[in-house]
Parts: C-alpha cells; structure tokens; sequence
C-alpha cells in the first residue's frame, strides 16, 4: 500500500461532517441517553427552569403584598416641646372657681415639657397593598413568558445539534471496521503471496529479493493498520463523549450499507418545512415578539399608576396591645410621571431599532437555511449516484487483480504489477465503503438542515 494511499485514508476518516443522519433503533437509542445525560443540555434545561421561575416572579405583581412590620422605639435627648399650660390656665381657672364659688376648676396643672422624639413607643401593624392599575406590569409577565418560547427553541436547536453530532461519531467509528476489514483482506492476499513466493525462491523460479518486497508491503499494510486503530480509538472516546459515559465503553452497530436507499424528495417542499421547522428561527421569532411586548411595556409606561394600601395594627406607648392602641388605614394612591428627561422615549427607540435588528436576522438566517437544504440536497443526490460508480470500479479491480494474480503464479507478470494490482482493488473497496456511509452522512446533512 502507497503512503499516499494512506494519507487519503487518515483524511477521510479524520473528517467530521457537519451533520448526519441515521435510520436504526440502537444509533436512535443512544440519541435519547447523548439527550438525557449531556452536560450542555441540562444547563440549558436550568435556563429554561430559570426563565419559568421568572415568570412566576412576574406573575407575583399581579397579587397582593402583605407584609407585618413591628417596630419599638426606646429614645433619650433630642428636642423638647415647652408649652406652659399651668401658667395659662391656672390663674384663669382660680378666677373661675372664686366666681361660682366652687373647686369645678382644677389649678393645679403643670407645664407640658415632651420630647418630641417618642420614648418606649411601638407600632405593630400589616401593611397590604394590591395594583389596581399598571400596564408595566402586565406586559411585562407577557414578555416573560415570551422568552420562555426562546428558552425552548434554544433547548431545541442544542438537541439537533447534538443528534447530529452523536450520528458523526457513531458513522465515523464504524467506519474504521470498514477500513480495517479491507486492509485483513490484504493483509490475507500478501501472507498467501509470501507462501507463493517462497516455493518459488525453494525451487529456484525466484530470487529472494521477491521475499523482502512482499515482507516490506505486509509492514507497510500493519502500520497503516495502526494508524486506523488510533482514529478508531479517537472516534470511540469521542462518541462517548458526547454521552457522558465511560470513554472506553463498548459501541453496539446497527448499520446495514447494503439496505442504503435514498428517494429525492421535492427540493423547494423541503425548504418550506425547513423554514417551518427550524427552531433557528423560531428563537428569532420569539425574541421579537418579546421585544415587541416590551416596547408596548415603555409606551403604557406614560400611563398613572393606581393602587390601594391599607394597614392595621396597634401603636401606643409600652409594648401592649389594648383597645385604645388599634390603628386602621386605607388609602388609595396614584402615580404620574409627568416628566422623565425623554428617557422613555430613548427606550422606545431602542426597542425598536431591537425589532428591526431581529427583522434582519430572520431574513438572513433564512437565507442561509435555504441555502444549506440546497447543498445538503444535492450532496446527497451525488453520494448516492456515486455509489454505483464505486461498485463498477470495484469489479473492474476485482477483475484485474484476479487477472494479474493468476499471471504471476503463471508467471507471466512481475511483483510490482501483482502489489499494483492489490493497491488499486485496495482503494476501490475503501471507495465504496466510505461512499456508502457517505450516503448517511449527505441525508443526515439534509435531515439536519430541514430540522425533521
């Protein structure tokens, strides 16, 4: 095998194609565990959690807010209040009682002297308030619960993606057993040739040398065998990976190339339910709605604001709780911003300009999306015409090398003409095996670009 040969089968199997698609029970088994256990996956689940708890909170406004609030008050110093009652009255009330002769009057009250700041003194009341009219707050639980819809297209497009990349590895490892039985084949073909050749170097038909080139083919094909081994070992770790399970874990196969089959379906059908399907644009969408809801939020914003708050409890001084200490409240309030230095209508605009950025991203991601369904499209239709070229090249090699293999043993044709021959049926078989998993990879590009 040539090196070149070997360095055309490294690339192959080191490449990764963006998306792929597989049509079995035990590839769509590991799907669904990739799904349950991925690490990325449950913190986007936690956003989603996240964004719920949200609007819960946002839904919270909408009710009552009780709350009790206790308070004492022990003070010393500060102001006083002087107010001389007794200084007033006193003489004034003496004249009252000589003038009816009586002691109706009292004459003996004192100068008021109270600090102003209240002393052992308590209020202990609940306060409830409840909005009867604010429109921040009910397009603001609407927003929420928009960008709950971007949370899950978000979840969504991961899960595509990460199907696609399960289906990557798992193509790519079983891939390698494919390499890998060809190069047995020929490991097989070269040890008989060896045999051969040593029978013909015994009775003197050949010289040793025909020993040494076959011996140095046979090295060649188990170092070229190693190579394999380690991409295989890579793209099991990777596989697994994805998982999250034990990097050695053994992979179960499921794929039959033979039943590969592949029937166009209507190119410009398939990108009307890519643009349904993917959730690319579904986020797209959604935010935009939400922004729009927001928008609506600022303009309501110019609106008053009415509530109703009441209270009850008991005050007084000392900590006790008689009849003589109850309080009630009830009021009714309102809130008018009459000016805000235009930051409302600064928002508004921001807002809007918001709109039209996600107007244009929707525009082009659909761009793109189409773009991809018409790539994937006819990539596939290419990999599956290609196959029949492989299996026509892959009889004409067969053909040639049994030719070529019966004039040697006849000897009728040199070394290098057999080792030639084996190298070129080699790569047709590789060919053909790799065009066929090709054919999964190119329908996995359609299947991820339309979003099924």
């Amino acid at each position: 095998m040539s090196k070149q040969l070997l360095i055309w089968i490294l690339l192959l199997l080191s490449y990764y194609p963006i998306l792929l698609i597989g049509q079995n029970t035990i590839l769509q088994d590991y799907v669904k565990e990739g799904l349950s256990n991925n690490l990325q996956l449950q913190k986007n689940a936690l956003g989603l959690q996240k964004q719920t708890y949200k609007v819960a909170e946002a839904k919270s406004n909408t009710l009552p807010l009780v709350t009790f609030e206790p308070s004492y008050l022990l003070s010393a110093g500060g102001r006083h209040l002087d107010f001389p009652i007794g200084d007033f009255l006193n003489p004034a009330y003496q004249t009252l009682n000589s003038l009816t002769q009586s002691n109706d009057f009292p004459t003996d009250l004192e100068n008021v002297n109270e600090q102003l700041t209240p002393n052992n003194f308590h209020d202990t009341r609940v306060y409830a308030s409840y909005p009867l009219f604010n429109r921040a707050i009910y397009y603001n639980l609407k927003a929420q619960e928009q960008l709950i819809s971007v949370e899950q297209a978000k979840i969504t497009a991961y899960e595509v993606e990460l199907t696609k990349e399960i289906k990557v590895a798992y193509y790519n490892y079983f891939k390698t057993f494919e390499v890998i039985s060809v190069l047995a084949k020929s490991n097989a073909l070269l040890k008989e040739l060896f045999r051969f050749n040593q029978k013909l170097v015994k009775y003197d038909k050949a010289t040793p040398d025909v020993l040494s080139g076959v011996t140095y083919e046979i090295e060649k094909l188990n170092s070229t065998r190693v190579s394999i081994l380690q991409q295989q070992h890579l793209a099991k770790t990777y596989f697994n990976s994805l998982l999250n399970r034990a990097y050695d874990a053994e992979i179960e196969k499921s794929i039959n190339l033979e039943l590969i089959n592949f029937s166009p379906t209507d190119l410009d059908q398939l990108k009307e339910e890519a643009i349904t399907n993917r959730s690319e644009l579904i986020q797209i969408n959604n935010a935009k709605k939400a922004t729009e809801l927001i928008t609506q939020l600022e303009e309501k914003s110019k609106l008053p604001t009415i509530g109703l708050q009441g209270s009850a409890g008991f005050q007084g001084s000392g900590y006790l709780f008689k009849g003589d200490q109850f309080l009630a409240t009830l009021a009714i309030g309102a809130k008018w911003t009459i000016y805000d230095g235009k930051k409302r209508i600064q928002k508004i605009a921001q807002s809007k300009i918001t709109s039209q950025e996600l107007q244009t991203d929707y525009a082009l991601v659909k761009q793109q999306i189409e773009l991809q369904v018409t790539n994937a499209w006819y990539a596939l239709s290419t990999a599956t015409q290609k196959i029949n070229t492989e299996k026509a090249a892959v009889e004409s090699a067969q053909q040639r090398f049994n030719l070529i293999e019966k004039k040697y043993k006849n000897e009728q044709a040199i070394l290098i003409e057999y080792l030639d021959a084996q190298t070129k049926l080699n790569t047709a078989q590789i060919n053909l095996s790799i065009a066929k998993y090709d054919v999964l990879i190119r329908a996995a590009e359609l299947e991820r670009a339309v979003a099924y």
